[in-house]
């Protein structure tokens, strides 16, 4: 390699590492923060109460839809897709022979929670109870 080469190849490395700089300078300088990042999980406000979970009903929205925007929770679906069972609430999940129990205006709920639709006066109630008692 020749001497000029030698400074060329020098030369594009030093251009090479100025921009690797200038982009992270680039980068940094526009990044505004007032501290760390803190990536958040979306918060619901499950209103369980010894293991109950009760909740106003609203217009339009089936006792189901209305759970799962205030709690965490897993479900099973039957295998024709019309019934919906919920398995877990906010993490507390229902074994066999136990299960999540739905009640309106405290009466046992005939239908899935995703045909159960309530208006703003019905109270609606799940509590996990057992087959076995």
């Amino acid at each position: 390699m020749s001497k000029i080469q030698k400074i060329i190849a020098i030369i594009l490395s030093i251009i090479a590492i100025a921009s690797i700089a200038a982009t992270i300078f680039i980068i940094i300088s526009n990044h505004k923060s007032d501290g760390p990042i803190v990536e958040e999980e979306p918060s619901l406000d499950c209103p369980m109460v010894d293991g109950t979970v009760t909740y106003s009903g609203q217009t339009d929205k089936t006792a189901l839809d209305i759970l799962a925007s205030i709690c965490e929770i897993e479900t099973r679906t039957s295998a024709d897709g019309n019934i919906i069972t919920v398995i877990s609430i906010d993490g507390i999940t229902a074994t066999a022979p136990d299960y999540w129990a739905l009640y309106i205006n405290d009466a046992y709920a005939r239908v899935s929670p995703n045909n159960l639709k309530a208006t703003e006066t019905d109270t609606i109630k799940w509590q996990l109870e057992s087959l076995g008692k």
